[in-house]
């Protein structure tokens, strides 16, 4: 069995004003497909999200708020994750 990663995502505010709800999506590199891991989560009130038991790979994350539009979507940040890595990430809001 391959060692699992943990990856926490803080989204930086500072030139963006902080909505009630704001989301980080997670998905495969090569796109969202049935059996393939990824997912989203509201981050807490610092800002973070952590997601763990990521399996290795290549995940391009993306934040917005929720509800909110397409227009202030973050940029993706594409990271790869190795077994029994943790990282940590930042998305800048829009």
């Amino acid at each position: 069995m391959k060692k699992s990663a943990q990856l926490q995502v803080v989204v930086d505010f500072e030139n963006a004003e902080r909505p009630g709800g704001y989301i980080v999506n997670i998905s495969p590199e090569e796109g969202e497909k049935v059996g393939s891991w990824g997912g989203s989560g509201t981050v807490d009130a610092s800002g973070a999200i952590t997601f763990e038991n990521v399996p290795p790979g290549t995940y391009v994350l993306t934040g917005r708020p929720n509800p909110g539009s397409a227009k202030q979507t973050t940029d993706p940040v594409t990271v790869t994750l190795e077994g029994g890595e943790s990282r940590d990430v930042v998305l800048i809001a829009k």
